[in-house]
């Protein structure tokens, strides 16, 4: 069972993603109920810029670090391609969510306009998508760095030099 939930993560994803997009959608949410919204979507336009370049940074950290064992072991276990094609996908849909915001400034606040409604269901819709799609990276990353300390554990002991 968790093996095909692996294999349809994706999907998973996206379908809890327009859950949620068509949640907000039809709960008449505005602008207008955020305090200081100028304030609340600056700083979210703030946050993603930070969280883009860390993941445009992070895209190229494999070819520059190649004899790192983290990113040898990544290699040896064939993730580096699935883990660099996560890295650019998340990092081009970080790059939409910097963008998107500067329309909900121009906006009213008391705007009660349907494409308004409709981008903001779809801006929190793909903000979900992007946060499960980046604990699920989060997670891959948490458990090859497991399997690299535990293998560098075990080299060590086998040299005769156990410092850890």
């Amino acid at each position: 069972m968790l093996s095909k939930i692996r294999k349809y993560r994706e999907y998973l994803f996206l379908i809890i993603s327009l859950i949620v997009a068509i949640y907000v959608f039809h709960s008449q949410f505005q602008l207008c109920v955020i305090h200081n919204y100028v304030e609340f979507v600056s700083s979210i336009q703030n946050i993603f810029i930070f969280i883009s370049s860390v993941l445009i940074a992070s895209f190229g950290i494999t070819s520059f670090f190649s004899t790192n064992r983290f990113i040898q072991k990544l290699k040896s276990l064939n993730l580096d391609l699935l883990i660099i094609k996560e890295l650019f996908d998340l990092s081009l849909l970080s790059f939409i969510l910097t963008i998107i915001p500067s329309f909900f400034l121009a906006q009213e606040p008391s705007s009660t306009s349907d494409f308004l409604r409709v981008t903001l269901s779809a801006y929190i819709g793909l903000l979900t998508y992007f946060l499960l799609s980046l604990c699920n990276l989060i997670k891959v990353f948490r458990e090859v760095l497991k399997i690299t300390i535990d293998s560098e554990k075990e080299r060590r002991k086998n040299t005769g030099n156990a410092d850890i």
